[in-house]
């Protein structure tokens, strides 16, 4: 999380992004295909959690971020809730054509 965070805010570039990108969108498939086929919330629990933890990355990086935490939350909200939306479709759609089949 923090490799992802330090590359969102400029602090470090993240060569490895696209990769734990593609095994996330592995295991998200899996994960909508066996537990509970139809919920959004699958795909989108993940950009909860990343969202739940901007405070930690915002407390240890506070000295090199030059914003306030309410500014960095609203950005951090705005980006969460597009990954909650382009993960969840992800796992409704993912979900859908399995239970049609």
């Amino acid at each position: 999380m923090d490799e992802i965070y330090a590359s969102l805010y400029n602090l470090k570039v993240c060569g490895a992004i696209s990769t734990m990108f593609g095994a996330f969108l592995i295991w998200m498939w899996r994960v909508n295909a066996i537990t509970c086929p139809g919920k959004i919330a699958n795909g989108g629990g993940v950009a909860i959690f990343m969202f739940a933890y901007g405070p930690y990355f915002y407390a240890r990086a506070n000295a090199r971020i030059s914003m306030n935490l309410l500014e960095f939350l609203g950005y951090n909200a705005c980006i969460f809730y597009a990954v909650f939306l382009i993960l969840g479709t992800i796992g409704f759609y993912h979900s859908s054509i399995i239970s049609n089949h």
